[in-house]
């Protein structure tokens, strides 16, 4: 940070904005010019003691603008989760301490912690009977649509056959609908 605000400068001009002895900041100097962060302009000047040689800062090349980046596997497998459907109920962790401190004190604490776990209970119960009973009535309606569908289809196929097919020469009485065999004048007739 020095290096680059101060960016032409001596060890003891260093030393001076860093505040500290002559000897750290040349200390400081050689470590820069190590890791190529400061270059030797190849000149000197006379400062306060010996000739000193003049450093200026070398800035970084410049980098690349865009990081090549790789989506995880797990991620660009296509339909990975649809193959892996959701399995399991929900956890509930009760953490024991919290629990243990609610229940302290007089008995109605505890009365009140055990019957928010009863309704808590109950509420996940309401959810896995209302899940049952909504595929229930979507298997029932999807039943009933298909029991429809069947009684038409045989009614056509009854009509095809003809079955209700009459010809001038037969009597109501013959036809399967006008039949009056099952009412009771005719029984008593019978007898």
């Amino acid at each position: 940070m020095w290096i680059r605000w101060l960016n032409i400068f001596t060890p003891s001009d260093l030393a001076d904005a860093m505040a500290v002895h002559q000897e750290v900041a040349s200390r400081f100097v050689k470590a820069a010019l190590w890791h190529g962060i400061i270059e030797d302009s190849g000149d000197s000047i006379n400062g306060t003691g010996p000739r000193e040689q003049i450093y200026h800062y070398k800035p970084l090349p410049p980098g690349p603008k865009v990081h090549a980046t790789m989506t995880p596997e797990w991620l660009a497998t296509p339909g990975c989760y649809a193959e892996a459907p959701a399995r399991g109920l929900p956890v509930r962790l009760v953490d024991n301490t919290q629990r243990r401190n609610l229940m302290q004190g007089t008995g109605g604490a505890r009365l009140r912690v055990k019957n928010r776990d009863r309704a808590w209970e109950r509420m996940q119960q309401a959810k896995m009977d209302r899940a049952e009973r909504d595929r229930q009535k979507a298997r029932a309606k999807s039943m009933g649509m298909q029991r429809a569908a069947d009684a038409m289809r045989r009614a056509d196929d009854f009509i095809q056959d003809g079955a209700f097919k009459t010809s001038g020469n037969k009597h109501a009485a013959e036809l399967p609908h006008k039949d009056k065999s099952h009412t009771k004048k005719t029984q008593r007739k019978t007898k």
